[in-house]
């Protein structure tokens, strides 16, 4: 089956991974942006997350990779140089510091501008790949089967474009639910999960000859008691990037002095004494819109034919543990999957929209629970009514805390789960919950 055109609502992380990893299953993809595209790689209006510190997840960097071969050397071109989780990232939690010897899972730590400029340089490649920003979706064309969307262009004018097949990855923000249910086939249910979580971040100029003993610099306060995270990065160019995360609802900083004032206050003086040596370079920026949030469309009895869901617009998270541009390309990398076999078995699409949700709502579970644990512990402790499944929610992440930094072993298996390259059905092993069970001896230095 000769499929023509795909259009994908949305130009972000997911909307360009999707169209890379879709580029030999269409003759034509269109991305249509509502935001405009920064010459200078400064973060989009739209994407608040944008000006706050990313690390691409092992799962992450090895499907990026995959994807676009170029993008390692790219990353190294840009100062972003390959990481080890646990020998090149100090993190330091309640005060003591991690393990830090080299355990073979990759990192990069990058900024998101950057990122979507590397992506929208390998589609730059593609003669059958264009890109509308500036553009609004105004509606989606269809009932039982999408046909394509109205787009409103930057001068007013409006236009209907009708495609083979429709993505929307318009992020946290897409009104699809409502689409859905206008379109006839039910109100999705959501899970939403709000920690009230809070970030701050600030761009600094280190001083001549200065530089981070490591890739990434972290410090967690103790889960329940201390609701604030610090991390300090090289981000190239001569710049550090640093981020405040505030949980519980407390103030973030809005000015660098407070910004310095609460780096002094983290679990340990590291991160505060490399700033106060340094000089901003921006003004600090908030990013409050952190909920993580699910929507299940899999329980829907009806689905709208030619169209699908992916990355944010699906089930979005706490950016704290850094899953979302994984997520997204293992969405992506999935729908391509998906398609090939469907087409392998079918000569229509018929039925395929349903199949890659049923897909995707399995690949989002064990993200979501590693992503809810903690921050449903933080919203138990905000509420001040802890029911008896709360006291257990928060003694077993305490518990998993304290036993990671005293387990190497504990500690490295829990990361491979965090960073999806075992799933989370790992760390209910034997030999894991003997040593989640049993009181440590001693902490590891």
């Amino acid at each position: 089956m000769s499929l023509d055109r795909l259009i994908i609502l949305g130009g972000g992380i997911t909307g360009l991974t999707t169209a890379l990893q879709m580029r030999k299953q269409f003759n034509e993809i269109v991305i249509v942006e509502r935001d405009e595209y920064p010459t200078n790689g400064n973060e989009r209006r739209f994407t608040p997350q944008g000006h706050h510190i990313h690390v691409l997840l092992a799962r992450g960097v090895s499907e990026l990779f995959r994807c676009v071969s170029e993008l390692p050397h790219w990353f190294d071109e840009a100062g972003l140089l390959e990481s080890d989780l646990t020998g090149d990232i100090w993190v330091a939690q309640a005060g003591n510091w991690l393990p830090r010897r080299p355990c073979g899972i990759p990192t990069r730590p990058c900024t998101r501008p950057l990122l979507e400029q590397m992506l929208l340089r390998a589609l730059g490649r593609y003669r059958h790949i264009s890109l509308l920003d500036c553009t609004k979706v105004k509606a989606v064309i269809g009932t039982n089967s999408v046909e394509g969307a109205v787009l409103m262009y930057k001068n007013g004018e409006t236009q209907e474009l009708r495609g083979d097949l429709v993505v929307d990855a318009r992020g946290r923000n897409s009104q699809v639910v409502q689409e859905i249910e206008v379109m006839g086939h039910g109100l999705a249910r959501e899970t939403v999960v709000d920690a009230k979580v809070a970030y701050a971040s600030c761009f600094f100029k280190p001083n001549t000859g200065a530089s981070l003993p490591c890739s990434v610099l972290a410090a967690i306060g103790s889960f329940g008691r201390d609701p604030r995270i610090g991390t300090l990065m090289s981000v190239g160019n001569g710049q550090w990037l640093a981020t405040i995360i505030n949980y519980a609802g407390s103030a973030p900083p809005k000015t660098v002095d407070a910004f310095l004032e609460q780096s002094a206050a983290l679990c340990v003086p590291d991160l505060h004494e490399h700033l106060i040596r340094a000089e901003p370079s921006s003004q600090v920026t908030l990013n409050k819109n952190t909920a993580n949030r699910r929507r299940h469309f899999n329980e829907l009895k009806g689905w709208p034919e030619r169209y699908v869901v992916v990355g944010d617009a699906a089930c979005c998270f706490n950016p704290r543990f850094g899953q979302g541009i994984t997520v997204a390309t293992i969405g992506a990398r999935l729908l391509a999957d998906e398609l090939t076999a469907h087409l392998a078995a079918r000569t229509t699409l018929d039925g395929f929209s349903r199949r890659f949700q049923l897909a995707l709502d399995k690949q989002l579970e064990s993200p979501w629970q590693m992503a809810t644990m903690e921050d449903k512990g933080w919203i138990a402790l905000q509420r001040g009514r802890i029911s008896l499944t709360d006291k257990m929610r928060i003694a077993l992440s305490r518990r998993l805390l304290e036993t990671m930094a005293a387990d190497y072993d504990t500690y490295i298996r829990v990361n491979r789960v965090a960073h999806m390259l075992h799933p989370i059905g790992t760390l209910l092993s034997p030999r894991t919950l003997a040593k989640f069970l049993l009181p440590q001896a001693r902490r590891l230095s």
